[in-house]
């Protein structure tokens, strides 16, 4: 048979009859991606196109990259084709996929609101999560969109105990500040509606977020960066609107904080938020995709 085109690795120069054949052979041979913070990853039915010049603009599966192999109905995730197969067959949320999509659909119609505890209404137009108790009854929980968290239960009680562990300048201090305050909002297993965040590896440079109702892959080191920043800002709002109420010296203290080093984020901060995050997946998160 002629070959008709030519398909060549620009770094190594082999030569591939199908576009899809150098894409296979870049993804296995040239596997080194670094997204950038401006350069976000796209996800088109679970089809990440980064846009870099390094994979001559092959559109890599995230399963390709990170060898995780997602369930169609409860996306739970495998590390090869086969335990996803063997899983299909004994899938528990195929019997309750309808009744997912139904729900969804209800809960947008109906603007999406959740009451909290305190009778206070938070409207929302985000996910479903279905719980299923015991007794078989479902609970509908709505996802908050990533950046839009029910904060009104975060107590003073609770913001002057983590000023107060801040003011003594320790590197355990420095180090849990802000993964505290994360945890609290986003890990909190009596406020469900704000985990819209899975990271389910450590080591992976990819996390999931909930936004603009779908969840989306992104950067997980940006993810971090993003979430670090924006919950001192909120301190700084939070002592800035409870000044009787606020330890002495913590505006001083958040000031000091914000002066750390970048270096120093990315060597303690960080990984601590990085870990916090992913075990609240594994013992929450996935546990209840198993169930």
């Amino acid at each position: 048979m002629v070959r008709t085109t030519e398909h060549t690795c620009k770094d190594c120069n082999k030569i591939y009859a199908s576009y899809q054949s150098l894409c296979n052979h870049r993804t296995k041979t040239h596997r080194s991606v670094n997204i950038d913070h401006d350069n976000t990853a796209i996800i088109l039915d679970n089809t990440l196109i980064i846009p870099d010049n390094t994979l001559s603009g092959c559109q890599l599966s995230i399963n390709e990259i990170d060898k995780i192999y997602n369930c169609l109905y409860c996306n739970r995730e495998f590390n090869n084709y086969q335990n996803r197969w063997k899983h299909h067959k004994i899938c528990k949320s195929k019997n309750t996929q309808n009744i997912e999509n139904n729900n969804s659909q209800n809960i947008e119609n109906n603007n999406s609101q959740i009451i909290e505890n305190n009778g206070t209404i938070n409207n929302t137009t985000n996910n479903i999560t279905n719980n299923t108790t015991n007794n078989g009854t479902i609970n509908n929980i709505v996802i908050n969109s990533y950046g839009n968290e029910n904060v009104l239960y975060v107590s003073d009680i609770f913001m002057e105990k983590l000023l107060s562990n801040l003011a003594e300048n320790t590197d355990e201090s420095l180090k849990n500040f802000i993964p505290l305050l994360i945890e609290n909002i986003h890990n909190n297993p009596n406020h469900k509606e704000n985990n819209n965040i899975h990271f389910n590896s450590l080591k992976s440079p990819i996390g999931k977020v909930y936004q603009n109702n779908k969840w989306t892959y992104k950067d997980k080191e940006h993810i971090i960066e993003e979430l670090h920043n924006d919950k001192v800002e909120f301190t700084e709002k939070w002592i800035n609107d409870n000044k009787d109420k606020a330890p002495k010296l913590s505006k001083e203290r958040l000031k000091d904080y914000k002066r750390i080093s970048k270096y120093y984020k990315k060597k303690n901060i960080y990984p601590e938020i990085n870990k916090r995050e992913y075990l609240y997946y594994k013992n929450h998160i996935e546990n209840e995709l198993d169930s």
